[in-house]
């Protein structure tokens, strides 16, 4: 029993020294003279941005030439809410599309063809096919009135 007594004495006096030595260590690396401290002020507050003012309202498309007419059933068509052109479209795509979707309008396919040759085509569009413009989108509105009611 006394060796059992001595060996448990001894064993704890060796955990109390594991224990001790640890702290003094953890001490020994925390010197509280060399603690880094920094005082922080802050600036001046950035003064708001003031709001852009409102955009002046675009004046409405105008359907008598290619360009104008192809906007203004672009328009109509967001307004029609069916058939809207995405900002990431492309006329042809949107023209795709809609196609797939059943707009089956021969004007429209008309009134995106002469769009394209206008704005991305190389040679100007000519006076007979400026004069179409206007037409083509009336009958595309027709179109639009008809197949709202169908």
């Amino acid at each position: 029993v006394g060796a059992i007594f001595l060996f448990e004495f001894v064993l704890a006096l060796v955990v109390l020294w594991m224990v001790i030595r640890d702290r003094t260590r953890r001490h020994d690396l925390v010197d509280p003279r060399f603690e880094e401290r920094s005082i922080v002020v802050p600036g001046p507050e950035p003064e708001p941005i003031a709001a852009a003012p409102p955009a002046p309202p675009r004046p409405a498309p105008d359907p008598a030439d290619p360009a104008g007419a192809y906007v203004a059933a672009l328009a109509a068509l967001a307004d029609d809410g069916r058939w809207s052109r995405h900002a990431e479209e492309t006329p042809a795509a949107h023209l795709s599309r809609v196609d797939e979707e059943g707009m089956r309008s021969p004007a429209f396919h008309r009134l995106a063809s002469a769009y394209q040759l206008a704005r991305y085509g190389s040679q100007p569009v000519s006076a007979r096919e400026a004069r179409r413009a206007r037409g083509r989108f009336e009958a595309f509105r027709t179109w639009l009135r008809l197949s709202q009611n169908s």
